[in-house]
């Protein structure tokens, strides 16, 4: 399992700077069409409808693909051809940072020789991660579902590095989104978020691009907190699986620059649970506070 995206590697080994990982970032996204896109270039569905493929996901654990199939938006050969050309047109980071001149290529093969090395030193698996943990399965659930929704719903990769049982040791980063869960399993989620990340979340749940430097205003800080909803929703699905029937309360945000969120209070005679997860460009933090065997 990695634990940190290629270009944040190169950044810490000093063989780039964040404005060239920026530059080269845009390059891929020129490449790198999400599947909708193409599909609507190509004349084989409507834009309304691949937004409405988007929105769909929100509430289905299903690929933009595979919904587009089972909903008759596109037929098994459509998909097909959709994929190939994706994968042609596909660059990965290196490429980008070679043809952008920020490294050669023999640079690049010694860069990604040594990042390999290094990942494989990693925890194998999540399953592995939370070895030993109290309702390690729910861990498990809550940190696929996370990663899984960050990338269908906000386009966001992210990488899951590490994890720590200490309440005080938690990021609180600039916003804290957090849910409390009942029923069949009872216990809060946190995700520590910084002030950038938040706003790339609340852009796309409102479907609008927010500037990075400003600050969240409410309809943005809304959106945050509806992107945490659908997370949760998607967890109680899961749990239910798991014969757990778990109800949600009212997603809540706190500003973590004037009092910082009160971690250790939330966590009190609970087990807690710090997942860090890598983003390209930034970090993200989901905290679990699981009071379900107490």
């Amino acid at each position: 399992m990695s634990t940190r995206f290629f270009g944040r590697f190169l950044i810490d080994r000093g063989c780039i700077t964040a404005d060239q990982l920026q530059t080269a970032v845009a390059t891929q996204s020129q490449s790198n069409q999400p599947l909708g896109r193409r599909a609507v270039e190509q004349g084989y569905m409507k834009s309304e409808d691949a937004q409405w493929l988007n929105q769909l996901q929100r509430t289905r654990d299903r690929r933009f693909g595979e919904l587009a199939v089972e909903t008759g938006m596109l037929t098994e050969n459509q998909l097909g051809e959709l994929l190939i050309s994706q994968a042609q047109d596909w660059i990965l980071l290196g490429e980008a940072l070679v043809t952008n001149g920020c490294l050669t290529q023999e640079e690049l093969a010694l860069e990604l020789d040594e990042f390999s090395r290094q990942e494989q030193q990693a925890p194998e698996n999540i399953e592995k991660l939370y070895s030993g943990r109290r309702n390690s399965r729910i861990l498990e659930i809550f940190a696929d579902v996370t990663t899984k929704i960050f990338l269908r719903v906000c386009h966001e990769r992210l990488k899951i590095a590490g994890c720590h049982g200490d309440p005080g040791g938690a990021r609180l980063l600039d916003y804290t989104l957090s849910q409390r869960f009942t029923g069949g399993f009872e216990g809060v989620i946190c995700l520590n978020l910084s002030t950038d990340i938040l706003l790339r979340i609340a852009g796309k749940m409102l479907d609008t691009d927010l500037l990075p430097q400003s600050r969240p205003d409410d309809d943005a800080l809304d959106g945050a907190t509806e992107f945490l909803n659908i997370i949760c929703g998607h967890v109680c699905i899961k749990l239910g699986n798991l014969s757990l029937v778990t109800e949600l309360l009212a997603p809540e945000i706190h500003d973590n620059s004037g009092s910082r969120f009160a971690m250790a209070r939330a966590a009190k005679n609970a087990q807690f649970t710090a997942t860090d997860f890598q983003h390209p460009e930034s970090r993200v933090e989901m905290c679990l506070v699981d009071r379900s065997r107490l």
